[in-house]
């Protein structure tokens, strides 16, 4: 089973029923904090927490030329490649610049792609079409900590899991909700309060693309 990426804890979700939940019962809870976290992910098509560790993703234009790269969501950029060499930090923006997450390159001045324009007339500052040709060497993600509300409709999530999962112990007054693949019960209003926000939390931030 995979490891969960730490949408929500034991220990939150035991916060949030008010219960302790049992030793032996531990590891079904993690691995249904992983699928809730799957699920959240397909759902919103981000990633919560980013990569500690930057790696490569290769991109290209879907048209002939364009001074900038749009590419998917990251934390941070530590490296830039276009054609298999390196471009200088001083030669391109990355935006938005003063936020999170970060998602489009600028090209300023930049002498690496004089050579393989097809029109030298446009000048230096542009990226051309071409076959992955640019790399981007990044911590890819939407955030580096989830944040709250995404750990709170988690959270809901697992816990009206739990509860589902042993409803023969709730008493009469239960409410019950499906998201996505998951049948949910609360017998308290704070549970079923949160559990009706989970879509409303989702679709905003669920990407647009």
């Amino acid at each position: 089973m995979s490891e969960p990426k730490g949408y929500t804890n034991i220990i939150t979700i035991e916060n949030y029923l008010l219960t302790t939940i049992k030793e032996y019962f531990k590891s079904q809870v993690e691995e249904w904090i992983v699928q809730t976290e799957d699920f959240i992910e397909d759902i919103t098509g981000r990633v919560f927490i980013a990569d500690e560790v930057a790696t490569y993703r290769k991109f290209e234009l879907d048209r002939n030329y364009s001074e900038e790269i749009w590419f998917d969501e990251c934390v941070e950029v530590e490296e830039l490649k276009y054609d298999g060499e390196v471009v200088d930090e001083e030669n391109y923006y990355i935006y938005p610049a003063n936020s999170i997450p970060k998602n489009r390159i600028k090209l300023e001045g930049s002498v690496y792609t004089v050579r393989s324009s097809p029109n030298l007339s446009l000048g230096g500052n542009y990226f051309y079409k071409g076959n992955q040709n640019i790399g981007v060497k990044a911590k890819w993600g939407y955030s580096v900590e989830v944040p709250g509300d995404i750990k709170t409709a988690a959270t809901a999530i697992v816990a009206g899991i739990i509860t589902f999962a042993g409803k023969k112990d709730i008493p009469g007054g239960v409410e019950k909700e499906t998201i996505g693949p998951y049948s949910l019960v609360f017998s308290n209003p704070k549970g079923w309060a949160d559990t009706t926000n989970v879509d409303r939390i989702l679709n905003k931030y669920t990407k647009v693309t």
